[in-house]
């Protein structure tokens, strides 16, 4: 599945550039990478069983770490669609909606595995490196990934 992407600005994690995302109420939010603590980007569809089997766990990691770890679900979804689901299930993951990311997606390696792989996720630290890059359905909770978040909460700026 190729995504249909909507960006005013591109950006590149390791520069600090900014992107602007339209958010569910329809409203446009900027993304600044220089932020003080690690993000967590998935790329996914409501139409995916793996991306809403996938968002479950990215719920607990959210909730566990709120406040300290922003999880962002990145999509080309209906927002009528996705904030219903969301609401139905008391997610605290934040829905963004795009078109033309394509070009984010080839500077990060990801367009080619995205198109035959929904989710795929990344997770940036605090000085905007990517820390893990999947593919494909992952379990965010449990001791190995709780460790690496842990690790990167403790060394991030005050």
């Amino acid at each position: 599945m190729l995504f249909t992407c909507r960006i005013k600005t591109t950006f590149f994690v390791n520069n600090f550039e900014r992107i602007t995302f339209r958010t569910v109420d329809d409203a446009d939010t900027t993304i600044a990478f220089d932020v003080r603590r690690p993000v967590l980007y998935n790329f996914g569809s409501l139409g995916s069983a793996q991306s809403c089997a996938e968002l479950r766990s990215l719920n607990k990691l959210a909730k566990r770490y709120f406040g300290q770890l922003d999880v962002f679900f990145i999509t080309d979804d209906d927002p009528r669609t996705v904030k219903s689901y969301f609401d139905k299930y008391d997610y605290v993951i934040k829905p963004l909606f795009y078109v033309d990311v394509e070009e984010f997606l080839y500077e990060h390696d990801m367009l080619s595995e995205l198109c035959s792989s929904v989710p795929a996720s990344l997770l940036v630290d605090d000085k905007g490196r990517v820390i893990i890059k999947k593919f494909g359905a992952a379990k965010w909770v449990g001791s190995r990934v709780e460790a690496i978040v842990e690790e990167n909460l403790r060394h991030s700026k005050p």
